[in-house]
């Protein structure tokens, strides 16, 4: 009865910090705006299916699968359009997360302790962006649950674990380190008994057929996206200024799950107290199993060093989740006396990082914007421009759209500007959203 209890605390806590103050807290840019334009204008009010869904990076990356649009649009559609919509999903899929922490590893580690610390970590990081990379953790954490027990010689869980590397494919090109890890756990299994091949083959039969959408959009355009992922992956010169330090620095940065910040402001202290937990987790694994936590936790740093491009702290999602294992259990392993105290810290910090936190420029004040300009009196046409870096001006378009005028640009109509910060020196403001100024030329 107790652990239904904190288990029940816990998911409450995530919905607390996933839903609190949403608006306020999301952004609203370059992929969100993308994401909308393309699930409500065009598949929900158009009709008009897509073949190919987001790019990888940027503007010159390959697409991927057109799965993240297609799961979006009854949020899109209970909302009516309303770019709330991707918040919503969002937090929804962090309270299933941590929902997943749960039950996973109290299956994996047989202890509800550590059951209930892993999911207050999960609790305590929320989802607070709406993008392809959200559904990751959850499929990570199942797959690496399936990988366990194929070691085990359960070999019940390869095609599970072969539909979640290809469902994580169809959201970002990371699931290559789920697919390499998913083979050495087969591998490891088969050295212990011989592995059936049925559903070896059947997964893979799946994962190769379940881009059928980008095959035929290849297909109608001269293999444009297979083009695009060659020269993604083989052509750096775009990046001279490469340190090979950087995939080691963005590494460690990404442990830190902004759980102690405010009370030590320590960049990479989350860091270093995983891979000492990780190195009090190993202890007691075999040493099959050893090797394949210590692939779990590097190969993506190893292949990560080889590629000389941009990498974010994202990429290491694999690692990340199997430090918040190591985290949870080595914390379980602490004297009684000091465990209380731990949880109460990680708890305060991070509800007082949720309470402050507000994106001043996100959505809740870019809705706020396009509302005031679409239904201001003076201006029945009015004429737009921008006055910010480059990329800050995302995310108008579609909002004024979705209140129903967008700029006419014509002679007649008014020019406003808007500027980012809002504190612009070289224009007269006539209102203010956040840190979004507005003028009115």
């Amino acid at each position: 009865m107790r652990f239904k209890i904190l288990f029940t605390t816990i998911v409450l806590l995530s919905v607390f910090t996933n839903f609190y103050n949403l608006e306020k807290r999301h952004g609203f840019g370059w992929d969100q705006e993308r994401d909308a334009e393309i699930v409500y204008n065009q598949i929900i009010k158009n009709h008009k299916l897509t073949l190919i869904g987001p790019r990888v990076v940027n503007i010159n990356g390959f697409f991927l699968s057109p799965l993240h649009y297609y799961l979006a649009i009854p949020f899109y559609l209970l909302t009516h359009g309303d770019p709330l919509a991707g918040p919503l999903m969002a937090g929804t899929l962090g309270v299933l997360t941590t929902i997943c922490f749960l039950l996973i590893t109290h299956k994996l580690t047989g202890s509800k302790q550590t059951a209930l610390i892993a999911g207050l970590f999960s609790a305590l990081s929320p989802t607070l962006t709406f993008w392809n990379v959200m559904y990751l953790p959850p499929l990570i954490l199942l797959l690496y649950y399936c990988c366990q027990k194929i070691i085990r010689s359960e070999p019940r869980y390869i095609f599970p674990a072969f539909l979640l590397v290809t469902l994580a494919f169809h959201f970002h090109f990371l699931a290559v380190f789920l697919l390499l890890c998913l083979i050495v756990a087969l591998v490891i299994s088969h050295h212990h008994q011989s592995l059936p091949l049925r559903p070896v083959i059947l997964g893979l039969v799946v994962l190769v057929l379940s881009f059928f959408p980008l095959y035929l959009f290849d297909l109608r355009h001269n293999f444009l996206n297979l083009k695009l992922a060659y020269n993604f992956f083989t052509n750096n010169s775009a990046y001279p200024h490469y340190s090979i330090w950087n995939p080691f620095l963005v590494f460690l940065r990404g442990f830190n799950l902004q759980l102690l910040p405010i009370i030590f402001g320590s960049r990479y202290l989350m860091s270093f107290l995983v891979l000492g937990a990780f190195v009090f987790f190993l202890k007691g694994q075999p040493p099959s199993n050893r090797l394949f936590h210590l692939i779990w936790l590097f190969l993506p740093l190893l292949i990560l060093s080889i590629y000389q491009g941009p990498v974010s702290e994202y990429y290491y999602l694999c690692s990340i989740t199997l430090g918040t294992l190591c985290l949870s259990q080595f914390i379980v392993h602490l004297p009684r006396l000091l465990i209380p105290p731990v949880i109460l810290l990680l708890i305060i910090s991070q509800l007082l990082i949720v309470f402050k936190s507000e994106d001043l420029t996100g959505l809740f004040y870019k809705k706020a914007l396009a509302h005031y300009l679409v239904n201001q009196a003076p201006d029945p046409f009015y004429n737009l421009n921008y006055s910010v870096l480059p990329g800050q001006e995302v995310g108008f378009n579609y909002l004024l759209g979705y209140y129903g005028k967008t700029p006419q640009n014509i002679p007649e109509g008014h020019l406003y500007t808007i500027t980012i910060p809002a504190d612009n020196e070289n224009l007269i403001l006539i209102k203010t959203f956040g840190d979004i100024g507005l003028a009115r030329r």
